[in-house]
């Protein structure tokens, strides 16, 4: 049942979605899961998420037979439906392995990431910083502070962003745009463990699990730097 995992990988990746439990796979698909995707990925001449989710495609079709053996066939439910929610479930959950396991998925994940921080960066190039610091002097807002925060952000001044975002923290713990930022920071700045409490606190402030690829990207980092 060939053709449609490309979209459902995309989407797992980038979009959020609820945790999923129950489901139980064998270690023979689970092993080579990781490794056959990589590879394929590996020797793909186009490292992008769409190629990817074709490597992941060709893997779950080479597959198939395995994860025919989960279907119901007395079930009302179409078998073509139960195999697609059943290798939907089997990829989520070896999610972290294949992000943190194989470097092309994560610099695909960092490359998403990046462009989504450098268009938000064009809303700060031209910020009359003197204007907003005379604002917060009159009345210390927080709407004003985010925009200094990252305005110190994006110009690589980490300890005066470092300083307002978790000024801003004081009256609104659960601003997660504060938090987010924070990660971002102690992750860039090589304070790991530190970056993936917060993402952790990402989450439980926002529900959106999407923020699991910020803490799987900081784990392959970690596994980077202690050479494992």
């Amino acid at each position: 049942m060939p053709g449609f995992m490309k979209q459902v990988f995309v989407l797992i990746i980038i979009l959020s979605f609820v945790s999923l439990s129950g489901q139980e796979f064998p270690d023979e698909l689970n092993n080579g899961f990781q490794q056959e995707v990589c590879d394929c990925l590996n020797n793909s001449p186009q490292k992008k998420m769409e190629t990817a989710g074709a490597c992941i495609d060709n893997w779950i079709t080479k597959y198939s037979a395995k994860f025919n053996s989960y279907i119901d066939f007395n079930s009302k439910k179409n078998p073509q439906e139960q195999f697609s929610e059943i290798a939907v479930k089997f990829i989520r959950q070896n999610r972290e392995n294949l992000i943190v396991n194989c470097g092309e998925i994560t610099e695909i994940l960092r490359a998403v990431r990046k462009k989504l921080l450098e268009n938000d960066k064009k809303n700060y190039e031209s910020i009359d910083l003197d204007s907003i610091n005379k604002s917060i002097d009159n009345k210390e807002d927080n709407n004003f502070l985010l925009t200094r925060a990252k305005y110190y952000f994006f110009h690589d001044e980490w300890d005066r962003s470092k300083a307002d975002f978790n000024k801003i923290l004081e009256s609104d713990p659960q601003n997660d745009k504060a938090v987010y930022f924070l990660g971002l920071i102690n992750e860039l700045t090589g304070n790991y463990r530190e970056a993936v409490d917060l993402y952790h606190q990402l989450i439980d402030i926002t529900k959106d699990e999407t923020y699991l690829n910020d803490i799987y990207i900081v784990k392959r980092k970690m596994k980077e730097r202690s050479g494992n």
